[in-house]
């Protein structure tokens, strides 16, 4: 994954967030009494704050925007509801091992967690306003380029805080020795001998200069297609094998340990809902489709259904928003994910990855090898359930769509390694229990 000072300082507010959690809880775990059962009682409260952890990183506390008052109180009230349930989950666990009988022992716990809880809230609070006020972190940019690749950029960042001002040469950049912290190159190569020592000047001086695609690949988390060299297309190749093997051996167990234990483990729910799509219009439960994966080579997919029969009548289309297509029990799966389940399958035996570029189907995948650059690379890594572009876009159902899709794609193949897959599998929790990113938005 690249991890540089950049990425810290993005995620500042998430990561500090995440810190400060710790380090209260570390300091109100001074203060809890440990009964004669003390390692016991340890483990208990210990599996407890690591679900607390986990269920803040998924409702979005840590992602909290200080102005948006009623988000907010949204994702306390969803942090304390699962919270407390867990406890509740916990406590009937732990009974006879911790001697709960003795209700003071499960007072002391309870309350324990509502000081730290209340506590949690009020210090995060107060440390949000502060790093807010006090980020150093500069969103202010000076781009030196075409006027064209200018507005591609600004296209990019659109959805962003981030502000980019145009110059055409360097020269204008420097006129007036005005005081530039952050540079944007779109061809340093392209630069005359004179300005390439120019910039590198600036460069020493502790100026940020960056290529347009390092800029794009550190503070955008994507790799544009259109601002793609035959050089940076040579690195991203190079980067697929390079030292990667034990990572994709990795990868590999851990598809077969995680698919067939979520498989086992979620063969009642699967079994269950094919009830209930049948019971609705007496059609299959199941729906197969062939996709493209690895080396572009076809495989077969298998989901639960959630159109209606022969909804594809008139051809292979994409999913539309609001698409009267979809059943009554397709709405609820849809945004949940869970039709995707069947595909653990695909995963177990090998066709897919449980992270990856998504596999699109043949039909629509010429069309976009047509029209879109570079869309072939995509393919050099297994397809799979889950992946960057899912979790930083919404689903596509455009070309346009699937060309921004591309750029975070091209991302993850030139980052590639277990820790970002880890990344984007908790990052994958979050959304599917948010029931966001899985409905188009056009």
């Amino acid at each position: 994954m690249l991890i540089t000072p950049y990425w810290f300082a993005l995620r500042k507010g998430i990561l500090v967030s995440f810190l400060f959690d710790i380090f209260t809880f570390a300091i109100f775990f001074t203060t809890l009494k440990i009964y004669s059962n003390g390692y016991t009682t340890i483990l208990f409260n210990f599996l407890i704050i690591f679900f607390w952890f986990l269920i803040s990183y998924v409702v979005g506390r840590y992602h909290q925007n200080k102005n948006d008052i009623l988000e907010n109180i949204k994702n306390i009230f969803l942090s304390c509801l699962n919270f407390f349930i867990y406890f509740s989950f916990n406590f009937l666990l732990f009974y006879k091992i911790l001697d709960f009988k003795d209700n003071y022992i499960y007072w002391d716990n309870f309350v324990f967690f509502l000081r730290y809880i209340l506590a949690s809230f009020i210090g995060q609070y107060f440390l949000r306003l502060f790093l807010i006020r006090n980020s150093k972190f500069q969103q202010n940019w000076e781009f030196v380029g075409s006027h064209n690749s200018f507005l591609k950029l600004l296209d990019l960042v659109k959805l962003s805080k981030i502000n980019i001002k145009f110059s055409d040469s360097i020269d204008k950049l420097l006129i007036g020795n005005k005081k530039i912290k952050n540079i944007i190159i779109e061809k340093f190569g392209d630069c005359t001998p004179i300005n390439q020592k120019k910039i590198i000047n600036l460069y020493f001086q502790g100026e940020n200069i960056f290529s347009i695609v390092n800029w794009s690949e550190i503070f955008l988390q994507r790799i544009p297609s259109v601002f793609l060299s035959s050089n940076e297309l040579l690195n991203l190749f190079a980067n697929i094998s390079r030292g990667r093997s034990f990572q994709i051996r990795l990868k590999r167990i851990s598809d077969i340990f995680l698919s067939l234990i979520m498989l086992i483990l979620l063969l009642p729910l699967l079994c269950f809902l094919g009830l209930l799509i049948s019971l609705e219009d007496n059609g299959p439960i199941l729906y197969f489709q062939d996709r493209v994966g690895k080396n572009g080579n076809k495989f077969r997919i298998c989901k639960l259904r959630t159109m209606k029969v022969n909804a594809e009548v008139d051809g292979v289309q994409w999913s539309k928003k609001n698409d009267i297509r979809i059943t009554q029990i397709g709405k609820f799966l849809r945004p949940s994910r869970i039709d995707e389940l069947p595909q653990l399958y695909s995963v177990l035996i090998g066709d897919m990855s449980l992270i990856g570029p998504r596999p699109e189907r043949p039909e629509i995948d010429s069309n976009l090898k047509k029209v879109i650059p570079f869309y072939d690379l995509r393919y050099l890594v297994k397809p799979g359930l889950s992946g960057w572009a899912q979790v930083n876009y919404p689903y596509g159902s455009s070309i346009d769509d699937s060309e921004i899709k591309l750029t975070y794609d091209f991302f993850y193949i030139k980052n590639f390694s277990f820790w970002l897959d880890l990344l984007i599998f908790f990052r994958t929790i979050r959304l599917v229990s948010r029931r966001e990113g899985a409905n188009p938005i056009r």
